[in-house]
């Protein structure tokens, strides 16, 4: 599957996920990561999910910064 789609279906399944009210949509929109902003909102900052998804996030974040550095040097 492309990326394209995946990064458009995780924002329409985001969006059907939390009640858009003034405050849900100012949080949201003044963030560039929505899939991590709205599992906050749905479960609170300090759940398990949240820390193991954010946790995940950043090994991935190091891989490909690593990945990049690889790359730079071949």
């Amino acid at each position: 599957m492309d990326f394209n789609y995946f990064s458009f279906f995780v924002l329409i399944l985001v969006s059907g996920s939390i009640e858009w009210t003034n405050s849900n949509w100012a949080i949201v929109s003044s963030d560039n990561h929505p899939m991590p902003v709205s599992l906050t909102l749905i479960l609170s900052k300090e759940n398990v999910i949240v820390k193991i998804f954010t946790f995940i996030g950043l090994f991935g974040l190091a891989a490909s910064l690593q990945g990049v550095a690889i790359a730079s040097v071949t």
